[in-house]
């Protein structure tokens, strides 16, 4: 995957050089994927082995 200059939010906006977001973008787009696949934050991090009840990842002696 090559950078387009746009960014890759899809806020439209153009980039200089050969990045893929505009600052704090990247944080923006991570957020909607993952709100639209998993419904919020929290489910994704306890999707993936995280959260309260597995602190350290869910992973023995990590």
């Amino acid at each position: 995957m090559k950078p387009t200059g746009k960014c890759f939010c899809g806020c439209g906006q153009s980039i200089k050089g050969k990045a893929f977001f505009i600052a704090s973008h990247d944080r923006r787009a991570e957020s909607k994927v993952i709100k639209a696949r998993y419904g919020s934050i929290a489910q994704f991090v306890v999707a993936h082995g995280y959260g309260p009840d597995h602190p350290n990842g869910g992973a023995p002696g990590r």
